[in-house]
């Protein structure tokens, strides 16, 4: 209550994950399902080894390891968006040019394990006795409502080591969408933000129709302590078909440390807001902010190092009391280490060390947390995986990545 939000179109350099959603021609084959059609052109095959074995790249191409199949240069730079209910109805090649031979490559196969134990191993073994894929294109959901495109302009028959080229092929995506508009990665821009700052959020709201549409959108942001919350009626969006808006909203009102919600819906603005997109996201408002933990594990003298990332955002100065938790992934803490208090001023930031002794213990996987208070506060808390088996290892893996 009592406050605004603006939303306006973010600047292109601060939104280059859109140009993976760039404008494209869309065809409607019958109501509510579309097509679009993308032309493959690869120039050359440049052979190079890895491991000792032979590998191949191409301009603009990753190599692409699936368990049980040859490594081969794939180029997945073209994604469809769908809206939630949409699906993809299926995937055509037309318009290819003759195979080029290569000769012969002793391509590796791919062997895929837990990513805790053996990861990728490459073999010379290998099932497959005709040119993979048998398809030279293939459609994987990468995100939520987000479906990226791989074409393999190089395929390899591992049986007798035959490898060929296609330069030139075009491929075409049917699918389906009753609402042909929708909403990704809609967030917050931090988790974590201090208090009195306005919040900011981005979207990209996207249009995979055949023809124009304008857009209406709201924004609501609620305090999950007390339920209040603020929304506005904000902007009217043109999307040409096929195309991305790079959104991004500022709110005018600061906040107060707790912790929020917020939703972003649109809707077409000749239609019903019951046939609404929707997303969600979650944020917090906190004096002190935890980021960047790390862990580096010495085996030689069987101690854990740790280290945390404090910035104080709340412009007073205060006292930073922090602990880190040691456990197995996903238990109960085997150990906590407490830190010195640290007297934080106005906009400081500093790291803060703990070191921790395994005893012995080993676990190919354990995990680090580490929060704190300030004045009394709680802040947020960041984890990390790290392994006290084998070798030492330095560094911290995501947590955001495996919960």
């Amino acid at each position: 209550p009592g406050g605004r939000l603006a939303l306006e179109a973010a600047p292109g350099l601060a939104r280059q994950r859109a140009n993976l959603l760039a404008p494209r021609a869309v065809s409607e084959l019958a109501p509510g399902i579309y097509q679009q059609t993308f032309h493959i052109h690869t120039d050359s095959a440049i052979p190079g080894t890895l491991e000792g074995f032979d590998i191949l790249d191409i301009p603009g191409g990753e190599q692409q390891y699936a368990a049980g199949a040859p490594v081969l240069p794939g180029i997945a730079r073209h994604s469809i968006a769908l809206p939630s209910g949409g699906q993809i109805l299926g995937v055509s090649v037309e318009n290819q040019a003759a195979a080029i031979p290569l000769g012969q490559y002793e391509i590796p196969t791919a062997t895929i394990g837990p990513w805790s134990v053996s990861g990728i191993v490459l073999s010379a073994v290998s099932g497959i006795d005709y040119l993979y894929p048998s398809s030279p294109a293939e459609v994987r959901q990468g995100g939520w409502n987000q479906y990226w495109l791989t074409a393999f302009p190089v395929r390899h028959n591992p049986a007798t080591n035959e490898t060929v080229l296609v330069k030139d092929f075009d491929v075409s995506v049917a699918y389906e969408a009753a609402v042909p508009y929708g909403i990704l990665d809609f967030a917050a821009e931090g988790d974590v933000l201090g208090p009195g700052i306005a919040p900011s959020f981005a979207a990209d709201v996207f249009n995979m129709g055949a023809s124009r549409l304008d857009l209406d959108a709201d924004l609501a942001i609620w305090n999950d302590d007390t339920n209040e919350f603020l929304t506005t009626k904000t902007l009217a969006i043109a999307l040409e078909a096929g195309t991305v808006y790079p959104l991004f909203a500022s709110g005018a009102m600061p906040l107060e440390t707790g912790r929020y919600g917020a939703r972003l819906r649109v809707w077409d603005a000749a239609g019903e807001a019951d046939e609404a997109a929707a997303a969600e996201t979650e944020f917090e408002v906190k004096s002190v902010v935890l980021s960047d933990l790390a862990v580096a594990y010495d085996a030689s003298a069987d101690q854990v190092l740790l280290s945390v990332k404090a910035v104080n955002l709340s412009g007073q100065n205060g006292t930073l009391a922090l602990a880190f938790a040691i456990g197995e992934a996903g238990g109960l803490p085997l150990d906590v280490v407490g830190a010195a208090p640290v007297v934080l001023g106005a906009e400081e930031e500093t790291f803060v060390l703990g070191l921790w002794t395994a005893n012995g213990a080993t676990s190919e996987i354990r995990l680090a947390e580490a929060a704190a208070t300030f004045d009394g506060a709680p802040t947020n808390s960041v984890k990390a995986f790290f392994s006290t088996a084998g070798e030492a290892q330095a560094g911290a893996r995501d947590w955001n990545a495996y919960r």
